[in-house]
């Protein structure tokens, strides 16, 4: 049975990587495998940048929407609720507008193409992609933030929630946020306690994410252990809902219960594991996507579960045909 669902769900994004071209001579492509998926570089790409950029300067140039959010924008529009993306698109404004009208949201630059040559990157040793340096400007602020009522539900990128003010307000009643790596885990703590005295949080987090976040260890896959399942009962005990993703070995749902703390497990969806790249943000769009459309919390992490197990298996950062119709039929 449905719920009451969401008047409109608002997708807030870093820039992405547009060019690497001024900085190294590797011959890199832009793939935008659009519709439902957001354009990406491949691994084997990254590599080899990373390569050519042990004796080059350490900053690329940015611009475009995330991968992130525009990938969970794309996903969430799938279900029978009103989705938009804000985000800043540089010189590509005219291919993401055309991908987020093919895919079916609003698509909102607020900054324009201010964005094209402000916005800076650098690579973390011992990893491999990209990660938001932390001396990067950024095009975006609170005031590109447009009104929020209270049943709209944002939903922010950790990485650029870390760059706003920690005490903007937000009136919704729900509010979203994706810690995005352990780094956006530590620094978001003031952001998210301020947001919570109006806003309910649904926060999503991965293993180490969220071993940053509640400054505890999770024991066993399945078992949180008692000073993670404290933790969490304290950060659900206000009404706030906390999804753990751990690939492979499936996620985690918490919720607040009449006993202190409900904890739901969801088994993974079994799929070969191909290519990794914003699996994440599109379990995040299915899931959000789901409960904007009313279904309970627990439907919509079985539909998560689907979608991201069907992402990982095929390169190209983009959904089956077989699961855009099966996602489709709960529209």
């Amino acid at each position: 049975m449905r719920e009451q669902g969401f008047s409109r769900l608002l997708f807030f994004g870093n820039p992405m990587i547009d060019s690497v071209y001024d900085y190294t001579d590797v011959t890199v492509s832009f793939l935008p495998d659009f519709p439902h998926g957001a354009g990406h570089f491949p691994m084997d790409e990254i590599v080899k940048m990373e390569g050519a950029l042990s004796g080059a300067p350490e900053l690329l140039r940015f611009s475009g929407p995330s991968g992130g959010a525009f990938t969970a924008a794309s996903v969430a529009a799938l279900f029978a609720c009103r989705v938009e993306y804000h985000g800043s698109s540089g010189d590509r404004s005219a291919l993401f507008r055309a991908a987020a009208e093919e895919a079916g949201f609003g698509f909102f630059d607020a900054a324009g193409s201010k964005a094209s040559s402000g916005r800076f990157i650098s690579f973390i040793p011992d990893r491999i992609g990209p990660f938001a340096h932390p001396g990067a400007s950024l095009h975006f602020t609170a005031e590109h933030v447009p009104r929020l009522e209270e049943r709209d539900l944002p939903f922010f990128e950790g990485f650029l929630l870390s760059r706003l003010p920690a005490d903007m307000p937000i009136s919704s009643g729900f509010c979203a946020v994706d810690l995005a790596s352990p780094r956006a885990a530590v620094l978001l703590h003031d952001s998210l306690n301020h947001i919570s005295l109006s806003s309910r949080l649904i926060l999503f987090g991965n293993r180490t994410e969220s071993e940053h976040f509640f400054q505890n260890e999770l024991e066993d896959v399945h078992d949180v252990g008692s000073s993670m399942r404290e933790a969490l009962r304290n950060f659900c005990g206000t009404g706030n809902s906390y999804i753990l993703k751990m690939g492979k070995d499936g996620a985690w749902l918490f919720r607040k219960s009449d006993a202190g703390l409900r904890e739901t497990y969801i088994p993974p969806v079994p799929s070969e594991q191909v290519h990794s790249v914003n699996a994440g943000d599109m379990f995040a769009g299915a899931f959000l996507g789901s409960i904007a459309s009313g279904f309970p919390p627990e439907t919509a992490a079985a539909l998560a579960a689907a979608a991201g197990a069907d992402a990982v298996s095929r390169p190209g950062n983009r959904l089956s045909p077989e699961t855009v119709s099966y996602l489709r039929s709960f529209a």
